[in-house]
């Protein structure tokens, strides 16, 4: 599939690197803008944009998504499909429209519950025994679209949100090419009844 990545952190860069492995065409990422941190205050790129530049994709940090440059160069791009890891910007509904498959959100808790920025943190928080991850067909409100695929992981008294994590970004890579296989094959009939804007 023709692919567009939109993320920001470690986490999603092992998802974006098996979609790579998997043969899949990434015609381009989209991430957050590059920002100070450090001690120094030096600007630094996020873990996905420092990937993609190391893979040689074409990269984009639009600060926002109203504008028309942005949906033109999308527009331009005609993916298949996106997949969306933490990205960190809500994708208004005319960019939602313009991939044939829609708009493919991995997130870090087994929706419904946890639904946000910070799912694992709340999950911890909770005294929840098992968490895991779930692919959903992206809709304007924040997690709710149609559920696709979940992966399940118990959790024990000594895990943190760093193990939680790496266990997640293990777990990322096969859902999310189990995920778009499903929608390439039709299996997910929801996906197959829309038009480019």
């Amino acid at each position: 599939m023709r692919l567009v990545l939109m993320g920001t952190p470690a986490l999603a860069v092992a998802g974006f690197s098996a979609l790579v492995e998997a043969g899949h065409e990434i015609a381009a990422v989209f991430t957050q803008p590059d920002k100070e941190s450090g001690r120094g205050r030096k600007v630094q790129p996020c873990p996905v944009a420092a990937w993609a530049k190391e893979q040689n994709l074409p990269l984009f940090q639009p600060t926002t998504f109203r504008g028309s440059p942005t949906r033109s160069t999308l527009r331009s791009i005609a993916p298949d499909a996106y997949v969306v890891t933490a990205y960190g910007r809500i994708l208004p509904r005319g960019v939602l429209m313009i991939p044939r498959y829609g708009a493919v959100n991995l997130h870090g808790s087994l929706l419904p519950r946890w639904r946000g920025a910070s799912p694992i943190q709340s999950a911890i928080a909770a005294g929840d025994t098992s968490t895991g991850l779930t692919t959903m067909l992206m809709d304007e409100g924040l997690d709710t679209g149609p559920i696709l695929r979940t992966w399940e992981m118990e959790l024990g008294d000594s895990d943190t949100a760093h193990t939680i994590g790496r266990a997640m970004a293990q777990a990322s890579g096969p859902l999310l090419v189990d995920t778009l296989a499903g929608l390439e094959d039709g299996h997910y009939s929801l996906a197959r009844n829309r038009t480019r804007e």
